[in-house]
């Protein structure tokens, strides 16, 4: 600015106000009394720990019933006689697991955090795995449709191929213990 004859005198003193932080670390005094009225004031720790106490106590509370309601509809569902072992085992597991994702979700409003962006985020998330994952998403709405119309449930004997075996597991194994003989 000197070059072209202008004042940078303004400028300098700007600069100087916005970097010239300096910090006095001797000064325990001062510090005590900045950490105090930080703690106390509107946007300082108390409204933090306020937070984080509504956080684990939305998160704990969501949790703990999701838990519940999965105990609740795995019995429900135990007493029906024509829901499988599989169907039941699934639809309780999702419940269980969908819970605690949405006491996250909702323990993070505790937070102040805004959900607009992520549940976005999520949903074009998903929109591209579902055309990257459209092979393996008909083989899971395969198994759902196998599990709701129910042919076979835990602890049925099916044939496979030329392989005999039977029904031991929700979701680990389908085929546990295998008995080679043939029809």
């Amino acid at each position: 600015m000197e070059k072209k004859g202008g004042d940078p005198e303004f400028y300098r003193k700007y600069i100087q106000a916005v970097s010239g932080v300096e910090l006095d670390i001797t000064d325990t005094e001062g510090l005590g009394l900045r950490l105090i009225n930080w703690f106390s004031s509107e946007e300082g720790g108390l409204r933090w720990v306020n937070n984080t106490g509504k956080f684990l106590g939305v998160f704990i509370g969501v949790a703990i019933a999701s838990q519940l309601v999965g105990i609740i509809v795995n019995q429900a569902l135990s007493r029906l006689s024509n829901v499988s072992q599989l169907l039941r085992n699934f639809l309780v597991i999702v419940i269980k697991r969908g819970g605690i994702l949405v006491a996250f979700l909702l323990a993070l409003t505790a937070l102040e955090v805004s959900l607009g962006p992520i549940l976005a985020l999520l949903g074009g998330v998903s929109f591209v795995l579902a055309f990257a994952l459209q092979s393996n998403l008909g083989n899971l709405a395969s198994g759902l449709m196998i599990m709701a119309y129910k042919p076979f449930d835990v602890g049925d004997e099916v044939k496979i191929g030329d392989l005999w075996c039977y029904v031991d597991s929700s979701f680990a194994n389908v085929c546990g213990t295998l008995r080679t003989s043939t029809i």
